[in-house]
């Protein structure tokens, strides 16, 4: 139906235990880093790429990698099986643009922030989601820690990326002084804001932009940028950006403007589920009624959003009917998008107050495919393709040499993306998530 969203890279005597149900027979997050070699069998498996299963298939990881993927593929001798027959295999999801700031760990405020921290990326484990992106609001001290731990073996919880604080400065010196600070804080990435909150602010000046933008190319820094107007991102992509970190919504793109964009070769990460948000809770949403929801929500935020006060509050709101139009546009140009060839990654916005960690992203990929794209293509987005707009060239695809981050499913989510909800198990460097 559209145009590939995301090209190849270049980087690159036996006992049986029971299917996964859960994690007891798996090994625990640590345990990856030994030289035991599991082999996961009989499933149907998506590496990342194309549209189909490879069916019947043989995962060997040892070691956190993974060591190859075949159709009935040989179990090495030594290979402890994990039986997965009838069930589907999926690499991690990787959310290109959410934030962690340890309020969603169910921890008390004066608790470590690395351990909140911890437990925000371990409630997006439980979902499926291997590997986030956190685009500012991130304690910078804790978040290295968290970020450089993950090298000493399986983490037990979602890897993480990290901007550093989003710059605002008003000048290009203020703005080249915050970005060169991010980079010795060890940010992965350089974000900024490109908008005006629907009229009610002042947006950073071209000049201090273009600053930030300079200082973090010397610096090897990828970008990116919150926009809102299609004129926005067009400078920003003649700029060099990186990333477009919200869908244009402003106006619905004519063909020749989503060409000029795959020309840029930006990616473009559309954040439906965080539009959703901003109108959704005029009434209690259906999706609170999903399993995977209710299994992992937290109740607190739950009982604030279905409040009649609040209800009446966001259904009142000239900020969320316009988002709620913004969305629309935001899905036309989603579907423009990739029929151009545009890189497309999952993002979702999630972690702020009132967006789900976790959740928003299975809400997010249900909105790619009402946008127009098909299953294989929002799910090769939220993997590959977040991989490739994140520079992971170890992530995002299940094939030999990448790291063993996967889901194991009930469903198969390319007869129905929201069979993705359907989590039986999820690994990160070949350990279960408990």
């Amino acid at each position: 139906m559209f145009a590939v969203l995301v090209a190849p890279f270049a980087f690159a005597s036996c006992t049986a235990d029971a299917p996964p149900s859960d994690a007891a027979d798996s090994p625990a997050p640590g345990d990856a880093a030994g030289a035991e070699f599991l082999a996961f069998t009989g499933a149907h498996l998506y590496p990342g790429t194309g549209s189909s299963w490879i069916e019947d298939a043989t995962l060997v990881v040892q070691d956190g990698r993974v060591i190859s993927v075949e159709a009935d593929g040989e179990v090495p001798e030594d290979a402890r099986v994990v039986d997965v027959a009838g069930l589907w295999i999926i690499p991690g999801l990787i959310d290109a643009h959410a934030h962690v700031t340890g309020a969603w760990s169910g921890l008390a405020e004066e608790a470590p922030t690395a351990d909140r921290l911890e437990g925000d990326l371990l409630l997006y484990a439980r979902h499926g989601v291997t590997t986030v992106n956190s685009l500012g609001g991130i304690p910078l001290e804790a978040a290295r820690a968290v970020r450089d731990a993950e090298a000493s073996g399986a983490p037990g919880r979602a890897r993480l990326q990290y901007a550093g604080v989003v710059v605002t400065g008003p000048t290009a010196d203020e703005a080249r002084a915050q970005t060169a600070a991010n980079a010795e804080a060890g940010a992965d990435w350089i974000k900024f804001r490109v908008d005006d909150n629907l009229g009610t602010s002042t947006p950073m000046p071209w000049e201090a932009i273009e600053a930030s933008m300079a200082e973090a190319e010397a610096r090897g820094l990828p970008v990116s940028a919150h926009v809102f107007y299609r004129a926005d991102a067009e400078r920003l992509l003649d700029l060099g950006v990186s990333m477009i970190g919200h869908s244009v919504r402003d106006i619905a793109l004519p063909e020749d403007a989503a060409d000029a964009f795959a020309s840029a070769g930006a990616c473009y990460v559309p954040t439906l589920a965080r539009e959703i948000t901003t109108f959704a809770y005029a009434e209690r949403p259906d999706w609170f009624d999903d399993p995977l929801f209710q299994k992992w929500a937290d109740a607190e935020t739950i009982e604030r959003v279905t409040a009649p006060a609040f209800q009446a509050a966001m259904g009142e709101s000239s900020a969320a009917a316009a988002y709620r139009a913004g969305l629309i546009v935001a899905q036309e140009n989603l579907e423009r998008m990739a029929r151009a060839g545009v890189p497309i990654a999952m993002g979702t916005d999630a972690g702020p107050r009132n967006r789900f960690p976790g959740f928003l992203e299975h809400l997010e990929l249900e909105l790619m495919v009402d946008s127009g794209l098909t299953s294989a293509e929002a799910l090769s987005a939220a993997t590959a393709g977040s991989a490739a707009c994140l520079r992971r060239a170890d992530l995002g695809v299940l094939e030999a040499g990448r790291r063993a981050d996967f889901v194991v499913l009930s469903g198969d989510p390319l007869a129905d993306i929201r069979a993705t909800r359907e989590v039986v198990t999820v690994y990160v460097e070949g350990a279960a998530i408990r």
